[in-house]
């Protein structure tokens, strides 16, 4: 793509930027309308699927409630407690974590 920008063969050149909003801003949505336009407005999203159904959900939103909720449903699922998990502490490592405890 560089290549062809430089020696005039691009036909088109988007260019988009983003600013995500924190979570405590995100938060106010139900409440600040300025708020709830940016979010109503964004082209930046993520799919999800709840119930069932596939949306579209903005990624700040995403980032502020969406994956605490989905790790949150995760997290109740049972059968997680027999798969192996990926930062569980080798040998040495679980020696050393019960012998801090003792």
């Amino acid at each position: 793509m560089f290549v062809d920008l430089v020696s005039g063969q691009a036909h088109t050149l988007g260019v988009g930027t983003h600013n995500f909003m924190d979570a405590a801003e995100v938060a106010r949505a139900d409440s600040d309308p300025v708020i709830k336009a940016r979010l109503d407005s964004c082209v930046f999203k993520g799919a999800v699927k709840e119930s069932g159904e596939w949306r579209a959900v903005p990624m700040c939103s995403m980032n502020q409630q969406k994956w605490a909720a989905i790790y949150e449903e995760r997290l109740r699922d049972p059968s997680l407690a027999t798969q192996p998990q990926v930062f569980a502490p080798d040998e040495a490592e679980e020696a050393e974590l019960v012998q801090a405890r003792s």
